[in-house]
């Protein structure tokens, strides 16, 4: 019957051994796909900057473009055709740039509830690694109660 104790013994060991190692895995996952999430938003930040450059970019060409028509045309540069050209093209630019940070900020938000969900699920496995300890000492409780009525505990 001792035998029986010891294997009881051994099994609340393991299983709270396989508890700890479960929460260092968990932990090291968590880790790792916060890091990953940091990346894309690194990745999603540089796209944002490249959108915002290439916009500011297109408008100064659109601008030129219409002032050296405007001038070959033998259009008066400071004429209100112009600057209504050139207003239209800033227009557009401010309206890419705008549409470009607010993807980000819904981009962030996203990473952010990643890496929340990351943890959530660190902290849900770790619960499971207690709740089965718990499993395993209340299913090891009947028989060393067993053994101890017999005179072994």
């Amino acid at each position: 019957m001792a035998t029986a104790a010891v294997i009881a013994a051994v099994s609340i060991g393991a299983s709270v051994a396989g508890g700890v190692v479960q929460a260092r895995g968990q932990r090291a996952a968590t880790k790792a796909s916060k890091r990953a999430e940091d990346a894309r938003q690194q990745a999603s930040r540089l796209e944002t900057q490249r959108v915002k450059r290439r916009a500011i970019r297109d408008t100064q060409i659109a601008q030129a473009d219409t002032e050296s028509n405007a001038v070959t045309g033998g259009v008066d540069i400071g004429s209100s055709a112009i600057q209504g050209g050139v207003q239209s093209a800033t227009s557009q630019q401010n309206r890419q740039i705008l549409a470009a940070n607010q993807g980000q900020e819904l981009g962030d938000q996203v990473f952010q509830a990643n890496r929340d969900l990351a943890s959530a699920r660190r902290i849900s496995s770790i619960g499971q690694g207690i709740a089965s300890i718990g499993q395993q000492i209340f299913a090891q409780r009947a028989p060393a109660g067993r053994l101890a009525n017999l005179g072994f505990g």
